[in-house]
């Protein structure tokens, strides 16, 4: 197995060092791990923290990397401040049963650039995984999350939920939660944020129109003489980090159902927040808009633009 040429990271599961990041965890990971393909990600992240803590927050961690060091394509994903502060604002109507294109097979990592500044809440790094849970035998989400303040939390959704009428009906989701102790709003809060977060970065980073995304390399593949594996003249990486950035831009469309007689109507503009729904077995992007209403004085009617 390949090793890094960076040094190691120390780090105390019960207790992560603030600003250490979920990928500089898996550098570490990266460095001596022995993949057995064949056990499951639950199983071989359980042995391979078994090695060093039993605490929950670490055995998910380990996990996660499990997941996504098992994947074709690795990549770290990298966020700015001002595209986490949009992707906030992001409604997300559906959680999808099977991750999108943009994960590194069952797992994604999404980093803020500056880990001084949260993707969400208090949280600058996230790694997010789906596998089948324990307990219940079917398919969940798990995220783990490591914030600001040198805290880790883990939380999960079921992947089956399907629809939903945006963070009113998330709220009912039943949540499972494995990291510090607290009180259920403030973990449920948490849980809705980091999935809202997760799938509109997952689905946003499949839409080029809409994100300019750059490719920073990564560490690269070396043979048993340390020498770099090259394929097509190209050297591999053992891993990508790759940073996504929201183009901003205004589309102004024209009502198809042609002009409107204006005469004694006063139009109230609405700024609609983007938001991600599910419409004919594919994930919808619908952006920002202005959702203009005239409305007529006296007669009570409206109309919508």
């Amino acid at each position: 197995m390949p090793t890094s040429t960076t040094a190691r990271v120390r780090h105390e599961p019960a207790e992560i060092r603030k600003f250490v990041s979920i990928s500089d965890l898996f550098r570490d990971f990266a460095s001596d791990y022995k993949d057995d393909p064949r056990e499951t990600p639950v199983v071989a992240g359980a042995n391979m923290a078994a090695r060093k803590s039993d605490d929950s927050t670490f055995v998910n961690l380990c996990t996660a990397f499990v997941a996504w060091w098992r994947a074709k394509r690795r990549v770290i994903w990298r966020v700015k401040p001002d595209t986490a502060a949009y992707l906030r604002t992001v409604g997300l109507h559906f959680v999808p049963e099977k991750p999108p294109e943009s994960w590194s097979g069952d797992a994604i990592v999404i980093e803020s650039t500056d880990k001084r500044i949260p993707l969400f809440d208090d949280v600058f790094s996230v790694a997010a995984y789906r596998t089948e849970a324990v307990t219940t035998g079917k398919d969940r989400y798990f995220f783990v999350t490591l914030t600001t303040t040198g805290g880790a939390f883990v939380s999960s959704v079921k992947a089956d939920v399907g629809r939903i009428d945006g963070d009113r009906d998330l709220a009912e989701i039943p949540f499972v939660q494995l990291g510090e102790p607290g009180a259920t709003e403030d973990l449920q809060k948490r849980t809705i944020s980091c999935t809202r977060f997760v799938f509109a970065f997952s689905f946003y980073a499949l839409s080029p129109e809409r994100v300019e995304i750059r490719d920073l390399g990564g560490p690269i593949l070396r043979d048993a003489k340390r020498k770099p594996v090259k394929r097509q003249g190209k050297s591999v990486y053992l891993w990508q980090y790759k940073d996504m950035s929201i183009i901003y831009r205004r589309d102004v469309g024209a009502d198809p159902r042609g002009p409107l007689d204006k005469t004694g109507l006063e139009l109230s503009p609405v700024i609609v927040s983007p938001y991600i729904r599910w419409h004919r077995d594919k994930a919808v992007i619908v952006d920002q808009h202005e959702s203009h209403r005239w409305k007529r004085f006296g007669a009570g009617e409206m109309r919508k633009l």
